[in-house]
C-alpha cells in the first residue's frame, strides 16, 4: 500500500485513500472510506493522502490501521509480556507505543499462544476497540477472545518516580500517568519486569494495588510510580454526572451500546472512562463492569 500510494496519481489516490481510512472513518464517523473520501476535494484528498504516507513512512501507523497497510509493526515484542486488558467488545487501556493482542487466554488469563492470535498497534487515543474490526480479521472465529497489551517496548524509567508501595495511595497529577511495576534489589524500577500503567485520576490518588492494576507479577516486589508528564488520552473538561435511576438489562442485546471496562474499581472510575470515550450515558452492570451509550437508555425498565 505504500508503495501503491508513493507512485498513484491523483486519480488513484481517492479509492486507495478510502481503502486506508476506512476502519477509521467508521469507528470515528459511522461511515465507510468511500463515502467519506468522495465528499473530498481533489486538494484535500492530496494532503490527506500524502500526510498519511509520511506517518506511515516513520513507522506510526495507529491512527490508521497498519492491518490494511499491510506492512510490519514498528514494534519488535512479545506476547509473553501482554497482560489482559479487555474482553471482546470492550476497551483496551494501552498506552500509545504499545502492542495489543487478540485472541484466547489460558487459565491464568494471560494470551494463549497455542491458538491463532493477531496483533496491533495501540490506538492513538490510548483505548483500543476489542474486536474484529480493529484487527482487520477474526483469528479464532466463533470462539471468546481477548485483548492483551504489551507496553514494554515504549518505557522510559527516567519518566517514572516512585509514588506509593504496594497497598498504598499515588499522587499523581490529573494528565499523568501511574506505572505498578517491579522493584530491583537496589531499589530501581526495573522494566524488564511485567508492570502496567493506567491514567492518574481526576481525584489525583490512585490506590497502589492488584485489584486496580491486575495481577502484576505475584509474588514480587512491585510499587507504584507516576509520571507526572506523559500525555494521556484524558479529556481534559471536568466530567459532570446526573444520576439517571437503575435499570433492567438484556445480556443478548444490552441497552448501551458498549462495554468501556470489564472491571472497574469505582464508579468514579466508570465515570471517567465514559466521559473519556465521549458517551452521553454511563453505567455499571453486574457490579464492575463499566459501559458507555448516546443513545436513550431504558428500554427494559
Amino acid at each position: 500500500m505504500v508503495e501503491e500510494l508513493t507512485f498513484a496519481t491523483p486519480e488513484e489516490k481517492g479509492p486507495l485513500l478510502s481503502k486506508v481510512i476506512d476502519p477509521l472513518s467508521f469507528k470515528m464517523l459511522k461511515i465507510d472510506g468511500e463515502t467519506m473520501v468522495s465528499g473530498m476535494s481533489q486538494p484535500a484528498i492530496n494532503i490527506y493522502a500524502d500526510a498519511m504516507l509520511f506517518w506511515a513512512l516513520n513507522g506510526n501507523l495507529s491512527a490508521y490501521n497498519s492491518n490494511i497497510w499491510k506492512e510490519p509493526l514498528p514494534v519488535v515484542t512479545n506476547p509473553a509480556n501482554a497482560l489482559k486488558c479487555a474482553a471482546e467488545k470492550g476497551k483496551c487501556q494501552c498506552a500509545l507505543g504499545g502492542v495489543v493482542y487478540y485472541g484466547a487466554k489460558r487459565t491464568d488469563g494471560t494470551l494463549n499462544t497455542d491458538k491463532a492470535y493477531t496483533f496491533a498497534e495501540a490506538d492513538h487515543s490510548s483505548f483500543t476497540t476489542c474486536r474484529d474490526e480493529t484487527f482487520g480479521f477474526d483469528p479464532l472465529p466463533g470462539q471468546k477472545k481477548y485483548c492483551f497489551c504489551d507496553e514494554f517496548q515504549r518505557r522510559d524509567a527516567s519518566e517514572y518516580e516512585k509514588c506509593a508501595n504496594l497497598g498504598g495511595d499515588c499522587t499523581c497529577a490529573v494528565g499523568g500517568t501511574v506505572l505498578m511495576a517491579v522493584e530491583d534489589e537496589r531499589g530501581d524500577l526495573d522494566l524488564s519486569r511485567p508492570n502496567h500503567e493506567i491514567d492518574a485520576e481526576l481525584k489525583g490518588v490512585v490506590k497502589c494495588s492488584r485489584e486496580v492494576f491486575g495481577e502484576i507479577a505475584p509474588g514480587e516486589n512491585v510499587k507504584c510510580y507516576c509520571d507526572a508528564h506523559e500525555e494521556s488520552g484524558y479529556n481534559y473538561c471536568e466530567p459532570s454526572e446526573q444520576l439517571v435511576g437503575c435499570f433492567a438489562d438484556d445480556a443478548d442485546t444490552p441497552d448501551f451500546e458498549l462495554l468501556i471496562d470489564p472491571h472497574v474499581f469505582s464508579p468514579e472510575h466508570c465515570l471517567r472512562q465514559v466521559f473519556d470515550n465521549y458517551f452521553k450515558y454511563g453505567g455499571i452492570k453486574n457490579g464492575k463492569e463499566c459501559w458507555g451509550s448516546n443513545l436513550k437508555i431504558g428500554k427494559y425498565g
